[in-house]
């Protein structure tokens, strides 16, 4: 899957929202 040209700051709130239900999973799990 081919991602188009966009603004960088997208990505930037993109991610730590991902990472923080990651995180989220993590802790939920009892690690």
């Amino acid at each position: 899957m081919l991602f188009t040209p966009e603004p960088s700051h997208h990505d930037l709130t993109h991610e730590p929202k991902l990472l923080a239900h990651t995180l989220h999973s993590f802790l939920k799990k009892g690690v």
